[in-house]
């Protein structure tokens, strides 16, 4: 930049060129796109994350995902959701029946004699 503050069209601030002198260290890092293989890389977090070796949530930030409390919340409801549908002796209200409602019903049922 400092080659070019002479220049007509340099459309940079001048002075703040000026002020950088010589002390400044500049490095391009340049990483070439490799192909996005998500099928794989959920088979390996998987493999991690029922091996103990990575969370939920850092497999979920390494597949890119932006909000990661968000979408467990997500995953979440919708768990609960199936769960409440196919739930035959529930009927959608997805708490456990407890032993004392089991009880109550056998003493209401007509005893064979």
């Amino acid at each position: 930049m400092q080659a070019r503050l002479n220049e007509p069209n340099f459309a940079y601030n001048k002075e703040v060129v000026r002020l950088i002198g010589n002390d400044y260290d500049n490095e391009i890092k340049f990483a070439l796109p490799l192909p996005d293989n998500r099928k794989e890389l959920v088979d390996l977090l998987t493999v991690e994350t029922a091996s103990g070796f990575e969370s939920i949530a850092g497999a979920m930030r390494r597949l890119g995902v932006e909000n990661v409390k968000s979408k467990q919340q997500e995953i979440d409801n919708e768990k609960k959701s199936r769960m409440k549908m196919f739930d035959p002796y529930n009927e959608g209200n997805g708490e456990p029946e407890t032993p004392e409602d089991e009880e109550s019903t056998e003493d209401n049922e007509p005893h064979a004699l």
